[in-house]
């Protein structure tokens, strides 16, 4: 009888839902379980630079044959270009792209320097 009175809701989709719905849950279940430090390193310990090299260590070797805690500031600005699109901001690549968004990080760098100081 409800069924004549409110016809019932047909929901489309259902599977696109259910991925999103899933994806929320496993990232609360994130946040709640490791801290932001954590999930950054994993992301940087994990993460594919191309060329095989995954990794902060191996990308490290890879480009200024040094271990990650002997870069210097603006080899780890280069660094974080690549972790944020590793094509475009390749430097043998596009060495002017690469060198801009080096620069940029570092100068962010520098300026979060002076703040804290």
């Amino acid at each position: 009888m409800s069924y004549r009175i409110l016809p019932t809701l047909e929901i489309k989709h259902t599977k696109r839902i259910n991925y999103f719905m899933n994806q929320f849950i496993v990232a609360r279940f994130i946040e709640n379980k490791f801290s932001q430090k954590e999930c950054l390193q994993f992301n940087f310990s994990s993460f594919n630079f191309l060329e095989n090299r995954k990794g902060l260590s191996e990308v490290s070797q890879s480009l200024f044959k040094k271990d990650v805690e002997d870069l210097k500031p603006m080899e780890m600005a280069e660094i974080l270009a690549l972790y944020e699109a590793p094509l475009r901001y390749n430097r043998s690549r596009n060495p002017q792209k690469a060198k801009e968004r080096t620069k940029h990080f570092y100068n962010v760098y520098l300026n979060n320097s002076k703040i804290k100081n």
